[in-house]
Formats: structure tokens, sequence, C-alpha cells
């Protein structure tokens, strides 16, 4: 994969880390917001999360993982916390639900306008529809054309992503990502080359 940072928030969004490799790579893959998109009036905007490991439904959930995140979005305006989640993991469908009810909110601010079209909502079924293997070129395509559903459909990281992976892989990417030091990590110690 050409596009590391993209990489990186893929394997942060959905590959099953073990504690010792979250410990290793905390530094290099990207955390994710524990909150969900949230739409304050006050300043006309939608605050999305950014999508990273407090997505991912493959990690080993403990009570100590869970407190490296304050859940919630600060509403500076109302003095609360808004877009809170049940706990974590955050669910990648519910986002898509949230992100939609801010456009309808966002949508209704401004309906009184002449030239406002209806809020542009993304389209739950470009995110549970099932993905065959998508070749090079499609994949390619598609990060162009539509990130989003490149993130945040799990049958493209299945059936696309999942076999071009191997822990030498991994480890690779995020050595690219991070810079990550030339000590021996868990996938060299632990890791037969081309294993999975």
């Amino acid at each position: 994969m050409r596009n590391i940072d993209l990489a990186v928030r893929l394997l942060s969004v959905y590959y099953p880390f073990a504690q010792v490799e979250l410990d290793e790579y905390w530094d290099v893959l990207e955390h994710g917001d524990a909150h969900y998109s949230v739409y304050l009036s006050d300043t006309e905007a939608i605050y999305q999360p950014s999508l990273g490991l407090s997505f991912n439904r493959s990690l080993p959930w403990t009570d100590a993982l869970r407190s490296r995140w304050t859940c919630g979005f600060f509403d500076p305006f109302n003095g609360y916390v808004v877009g809170v989640p049940d706990g974590l993991p955050l669910s990648l469908l519910e986002e898509i639900e949230y992100l939609n009810n801010c456009a309808v909110e966002s949508w209704m601010a401004w309906s009184d306008s002449d030239d406002c079209d209806g809020p542009n909502l993304l389209e739950l079924s470009d995110f549970t529809n099932t993905y065959s293997r998508l070749q090079p070129d499609e994949f390619e395509d598609l990060v162009t054309l539509r990130s989003r559903i490149v993130v945040m459909n799990r049958s493209i990281w299945h059936n696309t992503v999942v076999p071009a992976l191997d822990r030498e892989v991994v480890y690779s990417l995020l050595q690219k990502r991070g810079n990550v030091s030339a000590r021996k990590s868990y996938f060299a110690l632990f890791t037969a080359p081309g294993s999975k």
C-alpha cells in the first residue's frame, strides 16, 4: 500500500493488536477520538471524531486500555460533554448515524435559505454492502474517490486488505510511519517470516 497514513489508519481501526503491540506502537498508531459526531449550533459546525483505535473491535479491551481516552466532546458553549458513547470501542455504523443526524441538524439551521438543497447524507448501504476482493487499481480508485468507505466498510478490510497482510508487512508499515526504533520488535521476536 502506497499511502502509509491510510494503511496505519486501517490497521488502527481493524487490526487485532495484542496489548504488548499496542504498548510498543502506541505513538505510531492512530488513537481516534472517543466521541461520536456532534453538531454545535453555536458554531454551526459538525465535529467529527478522528478514526482509529477507539473504533477497533478486535482489541483486547480492558479498563486500562479504555482509560487512555476521555469519552465525549466538550461543548464549551453549554458547558457539558456531548457525543458520549456507551463505551469503547465505538461503532463505525453508529458514527454514520450520528453524522447523518448532525447533517440534518445543520441543514435545518439553514433550511430557510432558498439556495439550500436537502442535507448531504451518507448512504448506510455504502458502508454495509459487501465488497469482494478489490484489484489494486480498483482499491486505489476507491481510495481516491471515496476514502471514507475504504476505512469504514469492514468488508474491504476483510476481503482486500487482510489477504495482503502478515505481521512482517504490518511491522514494516508501522516502521515507515513512525520511524520505529531499530530495536527488535515484538513482531520480529515472536513471528516467523511469512506467518500470519
